[in-house]
């Protein structure tokens, strides 16, 4: 069922949702977040801010969903006259930490400057059903969302809940002002140096040229001294980094 549901989707959008590694995010980089925590001075009764790992912004790569690129979807055309929907597909690059120190979660945010209507955030471990009918009164907005969410569910084996194999990743729904997500490690998956793929899909205001935000990251990183675990809990030193995404760039393209 949800093979011919997704066959709905245009040949570019199922591209785009299953192409991982269209950018190479050795040269790419919208904002950098380092942790910083905070530790005792050896001997003495002070204590300093010393950095520790991080999260890169590598991209993001937008799909405008427009009624004009929906063809296959004629029915659901009429709901998208008046709406701008936008699918973002997001790169994040964890940094490597110093010997002896773990991840246990990373929690990254984008803050948007001008109000948003989240449709889909993915990974997800709940269904988005629920969500999706408090979001938007657009029956056709609803509809792209969750035959996206099928597909990449499907597609990229993003279940309703994650097993201990793979860190757990959770959606986070920050209402109008943005969304992000919380990477958390799990026993036999350790939180380590990788980049994470993730996926929103928005509504915006018909028009919309850019989405600007700002980026900020947290973390709670395991310090191991001799037998003893020790929690610290990691920050930036300064304020959140801003971004702009460009939201009139060419259409995306499938590539042979």
């Amino acid at each position: 069922m949800a093979d011919d549901e997704t066959h709905r989707l245009p040949d570019d959008l199922r591209s785009f949702l299953d192409n991982d590694s269209s950018v190479d995010d050795r040269e790419s980089g919208l904002a950098h977040r380092a942790f910083f925590v905070e530790e005792q001075v050896l001997g003495r009764n002070t204590s300093r801010f010393v950095a520790e790992g991080g999260v890169q912004f590598n991209s993001v790569q937008v799909y405008a969903l427009t009624p004009e690129n929906l063809p296959p979807m004629a029915s659901l055309r009429r709901g998208l006259a008046d709406r701008q929907l936008e699918l973002l597909k997001f790169r994040f690059t964890i940094d490597l930490l110093p010997p002896g120190r773990s991840y246990v979660s990373i929690s990254v945010r984008i803050t948007v400057q001008s109000p948003v209507t989240v449709l889909m955030l993915q990974p997800h471990l709940d269904t988005a059903d629920t969500d999706l009918e408090k979001t938007s009164n657009s029956e056709a907005a609803l509809e792209v969302a969750r035959l996206v969410q099928v597909h990449l569910t499907r597609s990229h084996g993003n279940t309703a809940r994650r097993t201990e194999h793979l860190p757990v990743t959770t959606a986070l729904d920050l209402g109008p002002r943005g969304f992000g997500w919380t990477f958390e490690a799990r026993e036999g998956a350790p939180l380590f140096s990788r980049t994470v793929l993730t996926h929103a899909m928005i509504e915006v205001s018909r028009g919309t040229p850019s989405l600007s935000g700002l980026f900020d990251a947290e973390a709670l990183i395991i310090r191991r001294v001799l037998n003893t675990s020790i929690r610290r809990p990691a920050k930036p030193a300064n304020s959140a980094a801003p971004f702009s995404v460009d939201l009139t760039a060419a259409p995306y393209q499938s590539r042979p």
